[in-house]
């Protein structure tokens, strides 16, 4: 579970803000919290968020914030893209270090690990990795980059015999572009499971769902037949009118024409796991499997609806269905993954109302949020549906603001600090500008369109 992350000097976060997951003061509804620890030691966590802005805030930029720092661990720093991703409206910020960090729960501790990276030269100036405790936190490293590229260690893991060894090895060979956490989350090692856990989470317990994003269950449904008749009971529940997809198959070689060798690689690699693996080309979904030769076949996928009158399947291809019927599609995977209790996921989802009608996105919401299938999931999302601001559906302390301050630097805060009695009407209070993060547009008359 994500509790806070923090990020600066980064797209448009210039000073330091923080976005954080820990429950106010708020009590209700306690459904929507998850306790993180036990006894005195206890944290309480929301289980969702919604981020409300006006247009160039800075709402998807926190999400990318999010995703540049687990991409910089996952895949390091020489594959990835940091051009101009520091704050552009500010002289020689380009000079400046920026700062992420991430606290969460892994396994059954909380951990904070963070990093502060020089942009402009793919440097790692710091990095720091601890367990979060009630009263004291217990350093695991800090490590610091000197002039020359080394890496000096003012604390260093309590390590012992072959895993100390193997430890050393690994700091002795580590470059000035490289991460310790990258480095020690995949290695063999007794004691190195605290690494193992806070790697593994970043990587796989970490979702970022964009507008465009491929992002389905599919090769999880169809190996279970059971998974597959919950899957079409979630479609006919929120009115897509499928009743069942199937499968046609269509040119393997065209189809993975489309594909760049890296994509290929994946495709491989899922089948691999798997068995098979699906794909996105365009508005069709693809799934791709071997027979038992070992040759490739793909097939494209298909929805089932009935006939008025007569009751008959009709079979559409999926790209006719509507944008909106295509996003809940996807969306409903994590409903599903919930139901079948999969691994805890945070799943950050930017504009979720893109192409979905209010009520289906507020539907979406409940449905997680009464979910008892798996507690420990997220849910954190970007919008602009002012619908959504309702107290009997959110808490205060999962409404979300962004707003740009004058120096065109985005600031996140919540309606928690703002403490509206639970029957305020947030909606309309917002819309007011009670809470800013909304836009502030010159009368239209002073565009002068009507004068002579």
């Amino acid at each position: 579970m994500l509790l806070t992350f923090r990020v600066s000097n980064f797209l448009s976060f210039n000073k330091e803000e923080e976005f954080s997951m820990l429950a106010g003061q708020v009590k209700n509804p306690v459904s929507h919290v998850t306790e993180v620890g036990s006894g005195s030691g206890s944290t309480d966590v929301v289980r969702a968020a919604l981020l409300y802005g006006a247009n160039g805030s800075g709402k998807s930029n926190l999400i990318k914030s999010i995703d540049f720092a687990r991409k910089v661990l996952v895949k390091g720093l020489k594959s990835t893209s940091m051009h101009n991703q520091h704050f552009r409206l500010e002289k020689n910020a380009e000079q400046k270090p920026s700062k992420f960090e991430f606290e969460f729960k892994a396994g059954e501790k909380v951990y904070a690990y963070g990093f502060v990276l020089l942009l402009n030269t793919k440097k790692v100036v710091e990095e720091w990795f601890f367990e979060v405790k009630k009263t004291k936190d217990k350093p695991i490293f800090e490590r610091k980059v000197l002039p020359d590229g080394s890496s000096e260690l003012t604390t260093r893991p309590s390590l012992k015999g072959k895993d100390a060894t193997r430890f050393d090895i690994y700091m002795g060979d580590l470059l000035d572009d490289q991460l310790l956490l990258t480095e020690l989350g995949e290695k063999k090692g007794e004691n190195f499971g605290a690494f193992k856990d806070a790697f593994s989470w970043l990587e796989n317990n970490l979702m970022v769902i964009w507008p465009d994003s491929n992002f389905s269950s599919l090769p999880i449904i169809l190996q279970d037949e059971k998974a597959r008749k919950l899957y079409c009971q979630l479609l006919e529940h929120f009115k897509t009118g499928i009743i069942d997809f199937d499968f046609k198959e269509i040119n393997v070689d065209e189809t993975l024409s489309n594909f760049r060798p890296e994509g290929r690689a994946k495709i491989e690699e899922g089948i691999e796991n798997k068995g098979l693996a699906s794909a996105q080309i365009g508005h069709k979904k693809v799934l791709l499997t071997k027979n038992n030769s070992g040759e490739l076949r793909a097939a494209k996928l298909m929805t089932k609806h009935l006939e008025n009158t007569t009751q008959e399947e009709i079979i559409f291809d999926f790209d006719d269905e509507s944008d909106g019927t295509r996003r809940l599609f996807d969306l409903l995977s994590i409903l599903f993954g919930l139901s079948i209790g999969t691994t805890p996921i945070t799943y950050l989802i930017d504009e979720i109302d893109r192409s979905l009608h209010p009520e289906l996105t507020r539907k979406f919401i409940e449905a997680f949020l009464n979910s008892n299938g798996q507690l420990g999931s997220q849910l954190i999302l970007t919008t602009h549906e002012s619908s959504l601001l309702d107290l009997n559906l959110l808490r205060r302390d999962e409404i979300w603001f962004v707003e740009k301050k004058n120096d065109g630097s985005s600031h996140l805060y919540s309606l928690e600090e703002f403490k509206p009695r639970f029957d305020t009407e947030i909606r309309k209070a917002y819309l007011q500008g009670r809470y800013g993060a909304i836009p502030f547009i010159s009368d239209v008359s002073q565009l002068g369109w009507n004068q002579n």
